[in-house]
């Protein structure tokens, strides 16, 4: 009997000595410092207000809602233990170009994460850790690796939050579906090889995009607007082989337009579009408005030079329209004003409704023949 109880209570103290090291390591688990890698210590420990020395705890890093690292930081090389920062809503790091490609998976499991701001990205990176289950609002990556990145929208496809977007020299990848988000900006920039036909599904709330920019993109085909956007305010290209302006659809509301070095001798597409309110057409090969005298709108702002306008009577048609002042670049033209020809009359008529004469004559005799 008495080899019983021995027994018993030797079992019962096993027992509480296995409940209670789960608990103890537990308990020296959260009070562990997670954070090894020295810069993100220091930008944690600078959020935090953590004195220099002191652990960075999961107490601490369930505090952690923004994390923002400028240039001039110390560098980072890790990002162990970002993972257990379950509030963090926005991830912005200026300089990511010595954190290795796999570490970024450490935010897969942040299922708060609303903004990510990744710029320098190192080449190869592994961006498989935005399939994760986030609250994607506002997505901005960035390389100097022109196309060694490669996003598949397919990854960021079913967030429907998701309403800006940035992208600079990565190789993006059409998704086999429409991306869900409504956007009100979309910044593509430096990629040889990006797939743009996701941007003929896009739509945007109401129906009004603020800003779509596209610039040194090298592949057009299949580049179209949505007709699921009324209206963009602003629509800026620059850097892309179009030619002409047919991937604009007729009615579309445009305010502020800015197609610049794309070689683009045809503009007739515009013939339709309506809100115009600014136009910047430089460095491309026009020779002409022709087709576009029947804007619905009055334009106040022609920037046109650095082409091969010869034919000024549209453009006089147009400026006829405005009832007030407005500004025009019409320099490094070649264009024929001696007296006595009919484009004599049409830039007198030019700088009388200049609203800066000085300028606009300076501009004028600027690549122009004038004598």
């Amino acid at each position: 009997m008495r080899f019983k109880l021995i027994m018993l209570t030797k079992l019962a103290f096993l027992l509480s000595l296995l409940l209670y090291l789960p608990a103890a390591h537990a308990q020296d688990f959260r009070n562990n410092n997670l954070v090894q890698d020295p810069g993100l210590a220091y930008n944690i420990r600078k959020k935090l207000v953590k004195s220099p020395d002191s652990p960075i705890t999961m107490h601490d890093l369930e505090k952690l809602s923004v994390l923002e690292i400028f240039p001039g930081s110390p560098n980072i090389r890790s990002l162990e233990g970002l993972q257990y920062a379950k509030e963090l809503w926005a991830v912005k790091i200026e300089d990511c170009s010595q954190i290795p490609v796999a570490e970024f998976q450490q935010l897969k499991s942040l299922t708060r994460l609303n903004t990510i701001k990744l710029k320098n990205l190192p080449q190869g990176t592994d961006l498989s850790f935005l399939s994760g289950k986030m609250k994607l609002e506002r997505l901005e990556l960035a390389s100097r690796h022109r196309d060694r990145i490669v996003l598949d929208l397919g990854l960021v496809a079913g967030y429907e939050k998701l309403a800006y977007l940035l992208l600079s020299g990565i190789k993006v990848k059409s998704p086999t579906m429409p991306l869900q988000g409504k956007f009100y900006a979309i910044h593509l920039l430096n990629s040889r090889e990006s797939d743009l036909y996701f941007l003929s599904g896009i739509q945007s709330y109401p129906g009004v995009m603020d800003e779509l920019r596209l610039s040194h993109v090298r592949s057009v085909e299949g580049f179209a607007l949505s007709n699921k956007i009324s209206r963009i305010n602003t629509l800026s290209i620059s850097y892309l082989p179009l030619r002409n302006l047919d991937f604009i659809l007729p009615g579309t509301c445009i305010f502020h337009l800015s197609v610049t070095h794309a070689q683009v001798s045809d503009v007739s597409a515009l013939a339709k579009t309506e809100c115009l309110h600014d136009v910047d057409f430089s460095h491309n090969r026009l020779n002409t408005l022709a087709h576009v005298e029947k804007w619905g709108t009055v334009v106040n702002r022609f920037i046109l030079n650095n082409n091969q306008m010869r034919d000024l009577a549209p453009l006089y048609t147009l400026v006829k329209k405005s009832p007030t002042s407005y500004d025009i670049d019409l320099s490094n033209n070649g264009i024929n004003m001696k007296e006595g020809t009919e484009n004599e009359g049409y830039i007198r008529y030019f700088i009388r409704k200049s609203n800066k004469r000085e300028q606009a004559i300076r501009q004028l005799k600027s690549g122009n023949l004038t004598e």
